[in-house]
């Protein structure tokens, strides 16, 4: 676990509201964002929230600083805490920071290898309106990241700053962007070269074949890049024995050389000089990266013939501006007599004018911000992982390759054979070239190798990563996790009855215990089938028997022991025998009071304990029979659009569950009509289901005239409105 202040990196103060709006944008992912936690604000929303946070910043005048505090708190490759941990985590974090009073908002993201929280915290104090800047954050996150680790069991993580300021930027920036540092150029090219030279003539002459040059710049010395884009390092950064101290120890004073300056004269060409490449790996990217180069170099171009059509749109509005302001200036003089009325209208018209001029300069910067937004670079990474979500296979090989992949760790799949294609809906792709796939409402990691649930592991995310694995490799399985895991595992894939084998010999006979379990339930249900069928026969002949028979309550079916009496008549219509001739208590009886002689009683207005109200409808075990006199053609435009609609919803969408209409009988709600191959369909809605029912031309027309909501009824495919029925 690593916990890591991100500092703002411009001239500008950090704007908290565009710092939320990154947060809480999913940026057309489905496993993006996670939980969004909202701290010490009296809202409840997240806009109302950034608005509340905005405004208490606002109330602190004097604080010069960053008033907002943005923290990140990453986590090892393969580990997933549960929500609850992560939140006991951000507030261990703020507390121990001195922000346990402060404004913050938390996101958890699950786009990367690597879970991660990033909290935003108002430093204004709420309440004081004071601002707070934690001293040596560094070590007291280090402190906090180590008492949690054992606190709960999470992986231990080194906390020791062993790298700081430029050199952890270069490294960062390797890792993020897939390109070489200058640090890290120099350490690879030329570094044991430099320590050895026993002269400042030798040092500056092993410089100038790799196209550098060092120059004194305050206490020390620093090594510039003389190539195409000048890049400045410090030198002790490096290695500590190029720092000032060492090098003027070993080679005497500092004697300077003139090669920077008479580079292009009679000075050879260097044998290497630095670029920002892509780093080394085992795939050859020559052709990839030449591509990157060439798309970099239009974008630059299309770039600037943007800002520069923007520059001429700016100046000839100025122009035109200008021309108006002067046009009016002497029509005042040439009219216009007085001096305090002439001076009256001059500032008029300047105040126009200024007015004009800062809303073409506004408008100017908002355009120039949207063209360097819209042909904004990307780095070699990027732009490798870009077009390996087009389906570029060697971009996908070239990220999996890097030094910085390490691939998936923790509660794992893997499939003992060769890969196969697989047609899963892609989510993203990470840096480091782990495909995220969009399954249902989970998301399953891919790594070329393995396969890991992401989120917590639930019986369907189980399933489908399951599913997944055998697509691509078959049905041989490795595990590799926690020993819960591997059970979840093997008992999900016995009880949806996929046909698989496990590497490892206790998963594989766990496996064959939950399916041996899974068999004999599926027999028992069988025999309860057949013996409600004989105990329903032997009730239609009447007589007394006492036989032994199933009783499900909705549970796990159990055998009871039942006496079954003879000439029992149907629900409503005759007492039970024990309660023939017999009083009831006032209590058990169910009252009715009409008010008015003209309403009448029905069935639905009588109590649940009272013998004449109707049964209700069970529509989730009725079989529909609704539809014999339906065409071929309407059943077939129902069943495309249910299966449209439930492809949808078990695909993320928010749509609820689609089903054809079952010859129910009530009241529903009215959703609207959907047209599919000429064939009208009505909506109707009833317990968060939505009925399809094909209808006629003479339905269609009297549903136009009822508001989308309104409360119908239905019988046997009748739509009854109150100004008619039509079938």
């Amino acid at each position: 676990m690593i916990a890591k202040h991100v500092p703002i990196r411009s001239v500008e103060k950090s704007n908290f509201s565009g710092l939320i709006k990154y947060l809480s944008d999913a940026q057309n992912k489905h496993e993006r964002v996670g939980d969004i936690k909202i701290t010490n604000c009296s809202a409840d929303n997240l806009r109302a929230a950034v608005c509340e946070i905005t405004a208490t910043q606002q109330l602190n005048t004097r604080a010069k600083s960053d008033k907002t505090y943005h923290l990140l708190i990453s986590f090892p490759t393969g580990e997933q805490p549960s929500k609850d941990v992560l939140k006991e985590i951000e507030e261990r974090i703020a507390v121990g920071l001195g922000f346990e009073e402060n404004q913050r908002i938390s996101a958890v993201h699950h786009d990367t290898d690597n879970l991660h929280i990033h909290i935003a915290i108002n430093k204004i104090h709420p309440i004081k309106h004071t601002i707070h800047e934690p001293y040596y954050s560094h070590k007291t996150l280090a402190e906090l990241c180590t008492t949690i680790e054992k606190d709960y069991n999470l992986e231990v993580t080194n906390h020791i700053t062993l790298k700081m300021g430029s050199e952890s930027r270069a490294m960062d920036m390797e890792c993020h962007s897939g390109q070489e540092s200058l640090i890290g150029w120099i350490r690879r090219e030329c570094l044991d070269d430099l320590k050895h030279a026993q002269s400042w003539e030798k040092l500056h002459t092993l410089l100038q074949q790799n196209d550098l040059a060092i120059k004194p710049r305050g206490n020390g010395f620093v090594f510039v890049s003389l190539g195409d884009e000048e890049v400045i390092v410090k030198a002790s950064v490096i290695d500590r024995g190029l720092s000032k101290s060492k090098l003027e120890e070993h080679l005497g004073q500092f004697v300077s050389s003139q090669y920077h300056q008479e580079k292009e004269n009679s000075n050879p060409k260097p044998k290497r000089s630095y670029q920002k490449k892509q780093l080394r790996t085992g795939i050859d990217t020559t052709e990839l990266y030449a591509r990157y180069k060439s798309e970099l170099l239009k974008l630059s171009r299309a770039k600037e013939e943007k800002l520069k059509g923007e520059r001429e749109k700016r100046d000839r509005v100025i122009r035109i501006a200008k021309r108006v302001n002067n046009l009016k200036r002497s029509a005042i003089k040439t009219m216009m007599t007085g001096r305090v009325s002439k001076k009256f209208l001059y500032s008029r018209v300047y105040a126009g004018f200024s007015k004009d001029m800062k809303k073409i300069n506004s408008n100017y910067k908002k355009n120039k911000n949207r063209i360097h937004q819209k042909y904004k670079r990307n780095t070699w990474a990027d732009w490798l992982r870009n077009e390996a979500v087009k389906g570029n296979a060697d971009s996908l090989a070239v990220l999996r390759s890097r030094e910085a992949s390490t691939g998936l760790k923790g509660n794992t799949l893997k499939g003992v054979g060769k890969g196969a294609v697989n047609n899963q809906t892609v989510d993203s792709i990470t840096k480091k070239g782990t495909i995220i796939y969009r399954v249902g409402k989970s998301a399953i990691k891919d790594d070329g190798v393995r396969l890991q649930v992401s989120k917590e592991a639930t019986n369907e995310a189980l399933k489908a990563a399951l599913k997944v694995t055998i697509d691509r490799y078959g049905s041989h399985i490795s595990l590799t996790g926690t020993t819960k895991f591997k059970k979840d595992i093997a008992k999900t894939a016995a009880l949806s009855g996929l046909s698989v084998s496990f590497h490892d010999k206790s998963v594989q006979h766990q496996y064959q215990e939950f399916l041996t379990e899974v068999k004999n339930n599926e027999r028992k249900r069988r025999e309860v089938g057949s013996g409600i069928n004989r105990r329903s026969n032997g009730i239609a002949r009447g007589g007394n028997t006492n036989r032994t028979g199933y009783r499900d309550d909705g549970g796990d079916a159990r055998v009871i022991n039942d006496k079954y009496k003879s000439n029992i008549g149907g629900i409503g219509r005759k007492p039970p025998p024990e309660s023939k001739n017999r009083l009831r208590r006032l209590s058990e009886l169910g009252v009715v009071r009409i008010a008015s002689g003209s309403e009448v009683l029905l069935q639905g207005h009588v109590f649940g304990n009272m013998e004449q109200q109707e049964s209700q409808s069970a529509d989730s075990l009725r079989r529909g029979v609704f539809g014999s006199g339906l065409t071929s053609e309407q059943l077939q435009a129902s069943e495309k659009y249910i299966k449209e609609r439930e492809e949808k919803r078990l695909n993320g969408f928010d749509i609820l569950k689609h089903y054809r209409y079952n010859d129910f009988k009530g009241a529903v709600v009215y959703a609207g009509i959907r047209h599919i191959d000429g064939i009208a369909l009505a909506l109707l809605e009833y317990k968060k289901e939505v009925m399809v029912l094909p209808i006629n031309i003479a339905t269609e027309k009297r549903l136009k005239r009822v508001k989308i909501g309104e409360l119908i009824s239905i019988a046997k495919g009748t739509i009854k409105t109150s100004r008619g029925v039509r079938k």
